[in-house]
């Protein structure tokens, strides 16, 4: 494998970058520098690490995709930053710690993944604020404690996977407004008669 060639860093109009493959080392944290930057794709690599907070400043950031590299560490608060974010998607890492409530701040946003890690805690209520998405999947995490009702609230066409976890408490009848909703594999009890 080769690490991420430095001289991106001056790529300054660049738009879009992928990395799949056998990347190694960290992702950079001068990744953040690239301004114009709408696509960041590393899916697929050695990479290990924590997600740089950095990725924060990118604010022209529309798709977001790191998925199946051995990351560790947590989600960065600064992700919230994200304001034009359409897709998070950060599935089969090593990441964990709590989803942070401040991803309720991504208005724009249409898919949410953060699947098949290693999540722990509850589901952040603001989350119910995200409008315009289609999709959450938080699926094969240790993600305990009840399920907002307010995700009910979400758009009509909405897939919710929130299958095996650690959700406990009853299932709250807002669900129901859902178009798709897979809550197996969790400790949780029938909605109330």
């Amino acid at each position: 494998g080769s690490t991420i060639p430095s001289n991106i860093e001056f790529l300054s109009d660049l738009e879009s970058l992928e990395l799949v493959g056998n990347f190694i080392g960290s992702i950079p944290v001068w990744i953040g520098n690239l301004n114009n930057l709408k696509s960041l794709t590393i899916n697929g690599t050695s990479i290990t690490g924590a997600i740089p907070s950095e990725l924060g400043n990118l604010s022209n950031l529309e798709y977001l995709f790191l998925s199946d590299n051995p990351l560790n560490g947590e989600i960065p608060i600064e992700l919230g930053n994200l304001s034009n974010l359409q897709s998070l998607i950060i599935n089969g890492t090593n990441i964990a710690g709590t989803i942070p409530s401040e991803l309720g701040n991504l208005s724009e946003l249409n898919y949410l993944s953060i699947s098949n890690n290693s999540i722990i805690g509850e589901i952040p209520i603001e989350l119910g604020s995200l409008y315009k998405l289609f999709s959450l999947n938080l699926s094969n995490n240790f993600i305990g404690g009840a399920i907002p009702a307010i995700l009910g609230n979400l758009s009509r066409g909405m897939n919710l996977d929130l299958s095996n976890n650690q959700l406990n408490q009853f299932i709250p009848e807002s669900l129901c407004n859902l178009y798709s909703v897979d809550l197996s594999d969790n400790n949780l009890c029938e909605p109330y008669p």
